[in-house]
Order: structure tokens, then C-alpha cells, then sequence
């Protein structure tokens, strides 16, 4: 990336790249910096947006990472990324605040964390409605929200949808465990 930067100093693209890899090898503030660059010179990035937020959350920055996924969902709405990562934003934010004792009103803090993931899957869903990874994020969602019924058709929509024998397998490991489980927790409530 820095051979092609000095070719074309100008160009956001391989400041993006090597931003991007600066983040994956967790060296956080060069990435930040070489972001930062690809957005002067093409402030409306789309894609500079959903690195940066990417980058946010492997430093736990989740304000600043919610902000560029919101920005990245403003400048392409019709893609689910966005969505899926502000998605997981919040399920980082809800599992930190589960693991917080400290932290007062910790549980109504992570309930509402998840509230957001899962209405952000749902936008997620709205533009790419074949995606089955997204129904099955979004039953693990509803499933930490204790929403079994939900979550029970979102495992079984994501197998429909689901194409590889791998992962149809894994859905249904999914579905019986998650039957299993609302058959123990529901016993006596309908008889």
C-alpha cells in the first residue's frame, strides 16, 4: 500500500488499504491517520466510514464506531453492512454491561443495547432479505432477549435460506437446541 501511496498520493483508496491493515495488525492510530487521509480526499466514502467504525470497535470506542456506521447507512442506505455492524456495536456494548456488576442499572443498559441490535438486524433484513446470516445473528439476538419464539424463526428462516450443507447443519443444531430449550422452559405454562 505505501508503494502504490507514493505513486498516487492523491488517491483514497490505498490510504483506505492500508488503514484497513493497520487495524487488523491492531496498530490502531496509524489507522486512524491513514483513514483519516482517505476522508480528505474523499470526504463521502462510504467505505472509509465502515472501516473506521470497524477499527472503533476493536478499541471499544463505540460511540465513534456508531457514528460512522450511522454515517456509512446515510451515504449507501441500501446496504445492510452498516446495520449488521452497528448490530454488533450494540451486542459488544450489551455484553460488556452483562459482565459489569459495578455499573448501575447495568441490565436495563444491556436490554437496551440489545433492543437497538436487533432493530438494527431488522434494517439489516429490510435490505438484503436473502442474507441468512443476518436471521441467524439476529435469533441470537432475540435469544439473549429471551424472545425464544422469535428467535426459533429467525434460525429456521436463516435454514431455509441457507445454501451449503454446513451451515444447514449448524441451523439446525441451532433450531433443535433452541426447540429444546423453549420446550423446557415453557413446560406447564400451556397445559
Amino acid at each position: 500500500c505505501t508503494a502504490c501511496i507514493a505513486r498516487r498520493p492523491k488517491s483514497d483508496w490505498p490510504y483506505l488499504a492500508r488503514g484497513v491493515a493497520f487495524g487488523k495488525l491492531k496498530q490502531f492510530e496509524k489507522a486512524h491517520q491513514d483513514i483519516a487521509r482517505s476522508l480528505e480526499l474523499k470526504p463521502e466514502s462510504y467505505h472509509a466510514y465502515l472501516n473506521r467504525g470497524v477499527i472503533s470497535v476493536y478499541e471499544k470506542k463505540y460511540d465513534d464506531a456508531q457514528a460512522d456506521f450511522e454515517r456509512a447507512s446515510q451515504l449507501k442506505p441500501d446496504q445492510a453492512a452498516p446495520f449488521i455492524n452497528l448490530a454488533a456495536t450494540g451486542l459488544e456494548r450489551a455484553t460488556e454491561l452483562f459482565n459489569d456488576s459495578q455499573k448501575p442499572n447495568a441490565s436495563v443498559l444491556a436490554a437496551a443495547e440489545l433492543q437497538q441490535a436487533n432493530v438494527a438486524l431488522t434494517s439489516a433484513i429490510e435490505r438484503s432479505p436473502q442474507q441468512a446470516a443476518i436471521y441467524s445473528f439476529r435469533g441470537r439476538i432475540r435469544m439473549a432477549q429471551n424472545n425464544l419464539t422469535a428467535a426459533l424463526a429467525d434460525f429456521e428462516k436463516a435454514n431455509k435460506l441457507e445454501i451449503t450443507p454446513l451451515r444447514r447443519a449448524e441451523n439446525f443444531q441451532q433450531i433443535a437446541t433452541h426447540q429444546s430449550f423453549f420446550a423446557q422452559h415453557c413446560r406447564g405454562y400451556f397445559s
